[in-house]
């Protein structure tokens, strides 16, 4: 039994190390862009019907990931990403400049994203490679707030979706999948950096009072990688 067991575990050895292949751990960043379609109008907490209207804000991803690349690309990643846009209160106030009227609210609302990609590693040379890959995320609410700003400039943060006029109603679980090509170039013996456009499709919007539909959404990630092992 003994011997089985060891020429099994020399046999596996021997299947596994005998293939080129690497592990990586890598660091990255990318700015999100996300494909916000409002609703508009909405009712209040007073039960009237307010129009407002809605600006994306820069959003972005960061974090880290772990990898198998011979062929077949696995990876996965555990990023933070922010989900945030800016609502201007589109109403007049009964007096100018009234420092009791709300003008403009800052939604921020933080994600841990969990992804898992698949893909082809494919070698152009020695330097540079594709790796066109499918992904999928789990992304679950972690922090949110919003700053609403008053005519004079003061500030009133609150949580839990909790504005100033409507509750943004932000969701605690997102899911989405998307396409990626990540283009790797190595640069020292054991680094290489990795710039990957992907367009991602979410399955739920982030808040159903708020958002009408954001399908789509997109990003350039930038990451630096280090090859823990290679045979």
């Amino acid at each position: 039994m003994r011997k089985i067991l060891l020429i099994s575990l020399i046999l596996v050895k021997i299947i596994v190390f005998s293939q080129e292949k690497t592990l990586n751990i890598g660091v990255n960043y990318s700015p999100v862009f996300n494909n916000y379609n409002f609703n508009n109008p909405v009712y209040d907490y007073f039960g009237w019907e307010t129009s407002f209207e809605y600006k994306s804000k820069y959003n972005y991803s960061t974090g880290i990931s772990f990898e198998y690349v011979k062929k077949l690309y696995l990876g996965t990643s555990i990023n933070y990403t922010t989900k945030g846009y800016v609502i201007e209160y589109n109403y007049t106030p009964l007096f100018l400049n009234d420092p009791a009227i709300p003008i403009q609210a800052n939604v921020e609302a933080g994600y841990l994203d969990f992804n898992l990609g698949i893909g082809y590693n494919y070698n152009l040379n020695k330097t540079i490679s594709f790796i066109p890959n499918i992904k999928l995320t789990y992304s679950g609410l972690i922090n949110d707030k919003i700053t609403t700003l008053y005519a004079d400039n003061s500030e009133y943060t609150s949580e839990d979706g909790e504005g100033i006029l409507i509750k943004q109603d932000l969701k605690k679980h997102l899911f989405s999948t998307g396409l990626g090509v990540d283009i790797r170039i190595n640069i020292l013996k054991s680094f290489s950096i990795g710039v990957e456009p992907s367009i991602l499709y979410s399955f739920n919007e982030i808040s159903e009072k708020a958002i009408k539909n954001n399908t789509a959404f997109y990003s350039v990630k930038v990451g630096l990688y280090y090859r823990l092992i290679k045979n």
